[in-house]
């Protein structure tokens, strides 16, 4: 499935020619005053328009291609691409806490995790630190025997 942010650019560029195009075309989807290339470029869009909003298709033609519901009426795409929309933020929503449990989840491990390296990384730095004490009292030992 084409994301919406792909259907509205496609909305976008296809709209004016499809709108223009719509009106040489019966409700039927049979041409009645394109060129054949003209006629073909109707056909595509249509065929476009199905694949990204399927309950706009009222049926198809003998040849296989769209008949669109409101036929060029650019609105009812317009509406279709804010219902598309609207559903994905409505599917956002109800998935909400599904999305962000993995997120958190993901976030708990990491924040435990660099707790973990944390802790071992101090101890390790005491155990350094110790070491250099140990180090300075035996370099003072030494001067002192000297």
């Amino acid at each position: 499935m084409r994301s919406i942010s792909d259907n509205s650019k496609n909305i976008e560029t296809i709209s004016k020619d499809y709108e223009r195009l719509a009106k040489g075309v019966n409700i039927f989807g049979e041409n009645v005053s394109l060129t054949n290339e003209e006629y073909r470029r109707y056909n595509e869009i249509a065929n476009q328009i199905a694949e990204m909003f399927p309950e706009l298709v009222q049926g198809r033609t003998l040849e296989g291609n769209a008949i669109l519901k409101q036929k060029g009426n650019v609105e009812a795409l317009t509406k279709a691409l804010k219902e598309q929309k609207q559903a994905a933020n409505d599917d956002l929503i109800k998935n909400q806490e599904d999305i962000f449990k993995g997120f958190r989840q993901t976030s708990f491990e990491g924040v435990t995790s660099w707790t973990s390296h944390k802790e071992a990384l101090y101890g390790q730095k005491q155990m350094l630190d110790m070491l250099i004490k140990d180090i300075d009292s035996y370099d003072k030992l030494i001067e002192n025997h000297a």
